[in-house]
């Protein structure tokens, strides 16, 4: 590691204990710093504490922050941003608080002066801020976010007047999860308040550490190899100033891959904010939101090391991103219950399984499980996180991760029992406490009495009607069609609120759907066999409450057909899912068939990548098939003007307007008006309510005889300053003076007569 050395490390681990890590170079922590030159040449000396006590404070600020505004301020701001992390990456005199910095220079610079102020202000607010930081006169930055935050939730919360128009903004922002989260939430969010039973509850989900047991560990070859090929893309809003900021995460990035580091110098970058969701029944759901730059550098890891850390995890570890692994593992679980030599299934849940995992164990264990991530896995966790909870109040992670799965046991009654009595004993030392009370056996009726008695000395719940696996069912039919049946009428819910807020926002409905509502069910067309007739419900709300309230038409039965098609063959992507169903679930069987057979065998090893690709490709080539099979055999039975239609929208770019998010700050949108006579030109359905005379006193008609001249002048376009000139025709091929030309001889007729007339 770059930089003075004042001593070797490694936290508490000493090298001969269980699960030792290797050492890392304390560095050199100054208690004043040199933090720049005053305009007649003297140099700004000021105290590490400033940039400590600062971050202490920011970090439990509220988010109020504005977006880095274009121009030379803009780029001063990320040079200097961009500064303090290079700062960390030489090894410098203010490497220990270089990252603090530049959080902290984050959060006071771009602090929102006011609920209405605008890029002009900000563009003000930022330059003098600036100024003041390179002075070093942090207090006065902080004083001015201080007052700033105190005016935050001051004003008087009222209910918004109008849930159409906020859903609609969300959505023309692009925040489709949130459009839909708020769409659906009634009365709070489900953030807690931090009161003292919250905060003793968060303190037991995040334990202190344990010690690495020698029966935790692995031992084997330990290879310290890293990756070379660590890589950020750069944005180019802010010209180079961007393209140095990509650089420095860049190496910093490569930095923590490659090289063991003092962890204490990441604090910052390693913290997190911790959200107490309410879990129901007086339990929290502890939330941690890392740092924008942690996720960065997480993600950019992530891309080179995906195949090691899959290859790694097996067939058996479904959470390290193999392809459709979630379905695999339940396609797998619903084949073992069914085997005659199956008498139940045990489904386990650990308490605080997350946190609670043993991370001294974990960290030795990954340096021989897959060493190409192990560097980066142990600088980042060696050290307990600090976490910030709303409220002003702090605590520590020392143990655990943020992610995990749950388990799962098939087989005799006698294995079940066997298995679970060694998990109790071998799971502690990975800090893994099984929950008897919150787990399940799924017996057979013939097995009930059997499996009660074996497990009678335990807590665990037996039923033999069934119970929830990964999101989706096992056990028997009736509780399937219950399980199902309960999800239909929330999402007939879900259909209803969308259906009203279409009245006034169909586009923004329309792509909250296509986007993300009608992804909620598509798991379970996957997952769960023969549901299309419990479908049923949920079809009729999308026929009869959605689509007439996007269209402002009331769909036949040809037309909802064509509406249920995918963009590209003509529809508007409103599937069917009582008629997707069974096809869905097919293809899933098939195209999981390779890692499902390895996790039926109970194979390690993962598939063999040709087998999975093959699965994949017949998968994509049928769907598209029986598709398009099913687009002609609706065009054959459409009358002549709406194959006509059809054939005019499956042309190349035709759909390209519903096809993307509709955002507002790239003039994506339309207005009510603007969509419902896009979507009925389209289909040439009727347009009602047209003006009946322009302004020269001709009448207007869905297919107009005069066209008139548009021309369009673009600077730039092709080359800087360079003037082009765009000689735009338009015309209406659904007119029925067209009726017996092909698209392309319309085309071709406009285009002569363009040239015609501008010909000398």
């Amino acid at each position: 590691m770059p930089g003075d050395v004042e001593q070797k490390g490694q936290g508490e681990n000493h090298l001969n204990s269980p699960g030792c890590l290797p050492e890392y170079n304390t560095i050199y922590k100054p208690s004043m710093i040199n933090w720049g030159k005053r305009s007649d040449g003297n140099a700004i000396v000021i105290s590490t504490s400033f940039i400590t006590d600062a971050y202490n404070e920011i970090a439990t600020w509220r988010k109020n922050a504005f977006l880095v505004p274009y121009g030379k301020v803009g780029r001063d701001f990320i040079d200097q941003v961009t500064l303090h992390i290079n700062d960390w990456n030489s090894g410098c005199d203010n490497q220990h608080i270089s990252l603090k910095a530049a959080f902290v220079l984050l959060a006071v610079g771009l602090q929102k002066p006011s609920q209405k102020s605008k890029a002009k202000d900000h563009q003000d607010v930022l330059s003098k801020r600036l100024i003041l930081w390179r002075q070093g006169e942090i207090n006065k930055l902080l004083r001015e976010g201080r007052i700033i935050q105190g005016r935050i939730g001051k004003l008087k919360a009222s209910e918004p007047p109008d849930r159409s128009k906020v859903f609609a903004k969300l959505v023309l922002e692009g925040q489709i999860n949130s459009a839909l989260r708020f769409q659906s939430e009634t009365t709070s969010s489900g953030v807690l308040s931090l009161k003292d039973e919250v905060m003793s509850q968060l303190k037991r989900k995040h334990p202190n550490p344990q010690s690495a047991k020698l029966g935790s560990l692995l031992f084997g070859p330990i290879d310290d190899q890293y990756p070379e090929s660590v890589r950020i893309l750069a944005c180019k809003s802010f010209k180079q100033s961007s393209t140095r900021l990509c650089e420095a995460i860049a190496t910093m990035t490569r930095t923590l891959c490659t090289q063991y580091i003092d962890p204490m110098t990441i604090e910052p970058l390693v913290a997190n904010r911790l959200i107490p969701l309410d879990k129901g029944e007086g339990a929290v759901r502890p939330i941690g939101v890392g740092e924008v730059l942690r996720r960065i550098c997480g993600k950019c890891v992530m891309s080179v090391v995906k195949k090691d850390v899959v290859d790694a995890s097996g067939s058996l570890q479904l959470c390290a991103g193999q392809k459709s692994g979630s379905e695999a593992a339940i396609h797998a679980m619903h084949t073992i219950f069914e085997s005659d030599d199956t008498d139940a299934v045990l489904l386990i849940d650990a308490s605080n399984a997350f946190n609670a995992l043993n991370r001294a164990a974990a960290q030795h264990n990954i340096r021989i499980l897959c060493p190409i991530i192990a560097i980066y896995a142990i600088n980042t966790y060696r050290q307990p996180a600090r976490l910030f909870v709303i409220g002003g109040k702090e605590i520590v992670s020392a143990e655990g991760t943020t992610q995990g799965d749950p388990l799962a046991m098939a087989g005799s009654i006698m294995e079940i029992r066997t298995w679970w009595d060694a998990l109790n004993t071998l799971g502690p030392d990975f800090g893994y406490f099984p929950n008897d009370r919150k787990c399940w056996i799924i017996a057979k009726p013939a097995k009930e009495e059997s499996v009660r008695e074996a497990f009678k000395d335990t807590s665990i719940n037996v039923t033999v009607q069934g119970q929830k696996h990964l999101g989706a069912a096992i056990g028997s039919r009736e509780y399937l069609e219950e399980y199902v049946s309960e999800k239909v009428t929330n999402w007939i819910n879900d259909i209803a609120k969308l259906a009203e807020f279409a009245l006034s926002q169909p586009q923004a409905c329309y792509a909250a759907y296509t986007f993300g509502l009608k992804h909620q069910w598509t798991y379970f067309l996957r997952t769960l066999p023969d549901i299309q007739d419990l479908l049923e419900p949920l079809e009729d709300a999308i026929s009869h409450m959605l689509i007439p309230a996007i269209t402002e038409r009331k769909c036949n039965q040809l037309d909802r057909n064509i509406l249920a098609l995918p963009v590209r063959l003509g529809g508007l992507g409103l599937g069917n899912p009582s008629l997707e169903a069974r096809r869905e679930y097919a293809l899933s069987v098939k195209v999981t068939k390779p890692l499902v057979e390895q996790i039926v065998s109970q194979s390690h090893q993962l598939p063999e990548d040709s087998l999975t690709k093959l699965a994949q490709q017949e998968v994509r080539s049928e769907r598209s098939k029986e598709l398009e099979h099913r687009a002609e055999r609706i065009k054959e039975m459409a009358p002549r003007k709406t194959q006509r239609a059809l054939d005019l929208a499956t042309e190349k770019g035709s759909s390209a307007w519903l096809t993307v998010l509709p955002l507002q700050d790239l003039g994506f949108d339309l207005n009510k008006r603007e969509f419902r006579d896009a979507v009925k030109l389209r289909y040439d359905w009727p347009v009602e309510d047209i003006l009946s005379m322009s302004r020269s006193n001709q009448y207007f008609k869905t297919s107009p005889a005069n066209i008139r001249t548009l021309d369009i002048h673009a600077r730039g376009f092709w080359e800087r300053p360079r003037s082009a000139f765009f000689d735009v025709r338009v015309c209406h091929p659904n007119a029925v003076s067209y009726r017996d030309l092909e698209p392309q001889q319309i085309y071709r007729l406009h285009e002569n007569e363009k040239n015609k007339f501008l010909s000398p």
